[in-house]
């Protein structure tokens, strides 16, 4: 960024004013770093860039413009207001330490100063809540009724005691949170509400409210009410564990984990922070480190179902099939009809491949809950339906046409009818319920193409006029993945499959972690890419050795992996210049045979939501052609083409071709690549168990009717 006229300065601060009350942030921070870029002395805009990163709670840069603002001014009680806020939410004690030396020596009033020093040496507790003349013992027995596990009594006291008492914040607190236990949340928000208005610094009270918010999914209400109780009671751990939990909810991974670790560090023996760390380091795929967090919260009491659950999702991650069933049985032992853990069993049976034992363990599950339909799609995936008497068939079809059944369960009721239809070779009743489960789908999921076109025409302008060959920031990095990329269903497992049996790859899977690192590298704000040119080397030298940890965290030991992640093709030329030494399969299919495909299939919650209308399928599918043919303009001999119609009429040859494309001697064991008994957790599961078929070739002939619409909005890309 280059610096300005200095003599612009005023009017550009006062541009950024405008827009930063125009909520337009990261404008606004654009313009503050221009001012700092040119003069670093301007303390304005060091707080006002602050004050924004704290409200996107980016905690250390809003310290660490706070200090820089309060160096300048120590005596602007403005900067240390915002700065004690950011001190007291990261919770660095060298930071705080720091700021309490330019505290003693700035010229602030004593009392003021005091009060700060008070407040970052955190010996402010709990928020003094008024109990009028109310004795203690009535209060206790509210509380008491509320460990107790007796809301109902709960309730009718502080009913009755606030009927004396009607201004007293305490007590509305306590009958919100009764209401609650007890399932009237309309009851109990207007009790924690009337609770704020009685008393807006009550701080337990916004903890209270913000777990309630949190429970009844309000996520941005529950941080802003649980970052207000931080600001009072920066050390409350119970405060934190919510706040951790509304973070990992609302996919802000990063910041659940400090706050995560600042619960822990509050309160070392309490077994829900290491619960919530386990969910993190799980979500993060840092199976090991989770298991080791769910072990630590039992062994500190915590001992629920749910997490038991999620430590055996996360043994079945690291292929311990063995330790994942034990976990999942002693589960099913001391709570035969907890849901969850039938779900999971069956799941992990299915996705290692044990399909009768999965089968055996779907019947279970379908007699405990024979109104839930998504277990009855997951069974349809590895279940060949071959009889119109089949029981599991006959349910589906009576659920399906219930006006009981609710929507959700409909549509995967229909969507694994639609599969047995396709078994059974009825394929005008597979395509009726094929649509019935893509419209329940889109009606519960809608998406505007609109964005994807956005995100394509933003990458194209970031790498437009971009020479792989004579950019000099290429890194020195020797990692050398082999990534397969493309459309989702067109191949992909199968040709993961086939790399992966060879004796020097482990195959990672469907990672997500690159175009994540390559996207958080180019992103200028929530919604701009920053021009390729603006990076430094240093910044893309970052790329391979993070991506590197990362794989080396979920792979310990490995050396040459796969990774099969769907959206590299999007990347590419950045990927080129991190990882040099890298190999990308671009996996194409027959676009009818592709996109019918996907929408016979249900993807995880929130991802190719795309795929639940055909026009939008086609639109999808002419921008993945277009970003590779831009890519192939670039540099056509930086990835390779495979194509699996070619590689199911002719697997030897097209599998040696591979193999080679991934700088690998050939070996004999990728032909028999059904033997490969690694976990495969895609909506593959079953196909790729089996010898190379080629019954999926021109599938898309039995629906050409139907899909008519499709083959109208692909134009020459079909």
């Amino acid at each position: 960024m280059l610096p300005i006229n200095p003599a612009r300065i005023p009017e550009i601060y006062q541009q950024a004013i405008k827009l930063q009350n125009a909520g337009k942030r990261q404008e606004a921070i654009r313009l503050y770093d221009t001012i700092l870029n040119t003069n670093p002395k301007i303390a304005e805009a060091h707080f006002q860039r602050a004050r924004l990163k704290l409200m996107d709670m980016q905690f250390r840069e809003a310290v660490d413009g706070f200090a820089k603002a309060a160096a300048l001014k120590p005596k602007e009680g403005a900067i240390w207001q915002g700065y004690t806020e950011a001190l007291l939410r990261l919770d660095d004690p060298k930071a705080t330490s720091q700021a309490l030396k330019t505290l003693a020596g700035s010229g602030l009033p004593k009392p003021t100063v005091k009060e700060i020093q008070k407040r970052l040496s955190k010996r402010q507790k709990a928020t003094r809540v008024a109990t009028g003349n109310i004795s203690p013992k009535e209060l206790q027995a509210v509380v008491d009724d509320l460990k107790s596990g007796n809301p109902a009594s709960a309730e009718k006291r502080a009913a009755r005691l606030l009927q004396n008492h009607p201004k007293l914040a305490l007590l509305h607190n306590m009958r919100a949170e009764a209401l609650h236990m007890l399932g009237r949340n309309e009851e109990a928000g207007k009790s924690y509400q009337q609770m704020l208005e009685l008393d807006p610094d009550y701080a337990e009270g916004h903890s209270n409210y913000g777990g309630f918010l949190l429970d009844t999914g309000d996520l941005p209400a529950a941080i802003r009410h649980l970052e207000s109780a931080r600001s009072h009671i920066p050390g409350s751990a119970a405060n934190l564990a919510r706040l951790a939990r509304a973070y990992l909810e609302s996919d802000k991974t990063d910041l659940a984990e400090q706050t995560v670790e600042q619960a822990i560090k509050a309160a070392p023996n309490h077994p829900e922070p290491y619960l919530l760390r386990g969910r993190v380091n799980a979500k993060n795929l840092h199976y090991q480190q989770a298991i080791a967090d769910f072990d630590k919260a039992r062994s500190l009491g915590l001992d629920t179902p749910n997490m038991l659950v999620e430590k055996a999702k996360a043994q079945s991650a690291l292929d311990d099939l063995d330790g994942a069933l034990a976990t999942l049985d002693a589960v099913i032992n001391h709570h035969p009809d907890f849901l969850p853990a039938h779900e999971t069993k069956a799941t992990v049976l299915q996705t290692h491949g044990e399909f009768d034992r999965a089968e055996q363990a779907f019947l279970t599950l379908f007699d405990l809950a024979p109104h839930w339909g998504k277990p009855y799609r997951l069974f349809s995936a590895s279940h060949k339906f071959t009889d119109q008497d089949d029981p599991v068939l006959q349910h589906m079809l009576r659920a399906v046409d219930d006006p009981a059944t609710e929507k959700k369960d409909k549509m995967q009721f229909a969507f694994g009818l639609a599969k047995a239809m396709k078994d059974l070779g009825e394929y005008d009743r597979e395509f009726g319920y094929m649509k019935t489960a893509n419209s329940l789908m889109r009606e519960q999921f809608p998406y505007d193409i609109k964005d994807r076109r956005d995100l394509i025409d933003k990458v194209k302008a970031v790498f437009a006029g971009f020479d792989p060959d004579t950019d000099d920031r290429q890194s020195d990095s020797d990692y050398a993945p082999i990534f397969i990329t493309g459309m989702p269903r067109s191949g992909t497992t199968l040709v993961e499959q086939i790399i992966s049996s060879h004796s020097t790859v482990t195959a990672a899977g469907e990672l997500g972690r690159l175009p994540n690192l390559c996207l958080d590298l180019l992103r200028e704000d929530a919604d701009n890419l920053r021009p390729l040119a603006d990076l430094t080397k240093q910044e893309i030298a970052t790329l391979a050795p993070a991506y590197q940890k990362e794989v080396q965290e979920l792979l310990p030991g490995s050396d040459r992996i796969s990774d099969k992640t769907i959206q590299t093709y999007l990347l590419m030329g950045l990927v080129w210049l991190a990882l040099p030494k890298a190999r990308i399969i671009v996996v194409r299919r027959d676009p009818r045979d592709n996109l019918l495909s996907i929408y016979q299939n249900v993807f995880p919650t929130g991802t190719h939501l795309y795929s639940y209308d055909l026009k939008d399928l086609a639109e999808y599918y002419k921008m993945f052609v277009e970003m590779i043919d831009f890519w192939r303009e670039i540099a056509p001999d930086r990835f390779t083409e495979i194509w699996y119609d070619d590689l199911i009429e002719n697997p030897e040859e097209q599998s040696r071709k591979l193999i080679a494309a991934c700088g690998l001697e050939w070996e004999d064991a990728c032909l028999n690549f059904h033997q490969n008994k690694r976990r495969v957790d895609t909506l593959s599961v079953y196909q790729v168990r089996q010898p190379i078929y080629r019954s999926s070739l021109k599938g898309w002939k039995r629906y050409e009717t139907q899909l008519q619409e499709l083959f109208d909005a692909l134009g020459d890309a079909g």
